[in-house]
């Protein structure tokens, strides 16, 4: 299964459904432990921290693995 194109597919979904362009897929030795599109609604005080709060409980366990940099997006200048 291609996870990033699923993460896309969410967050075009969730883009059709009136939502933000953002989602989230995690992933385990090849196993989607927890997937979602952006719920929180965008400028309530907590909508990053509840957001975070959902990955970290969700990714208990996950091993990260770096994605390749976008060809089609500028480096990050402020890392």
């Amino acid at each position: 299964m291609d996870f990033v194109q699923r993460t896309i597919d969410l967050a075009r979904h969730n883009v059709a459904e009136g939502g933000r362009p953002f989602a989230t897929v995690i992933v385990k030795d090849g196993d989607i432990l927890a997937e979602s599109a952006n719920k929180v609604n965008p400028g309530t005080p907590r909508s990053r921290s509840t957001a975070c709060g959902r990955s970290t409980t969700a990714a208990n366990g996950a091993s990260p693995t770096p994605l390749p940099p976008d060809p089609r997006r500028p480096p990050d200048r402020l890392r």
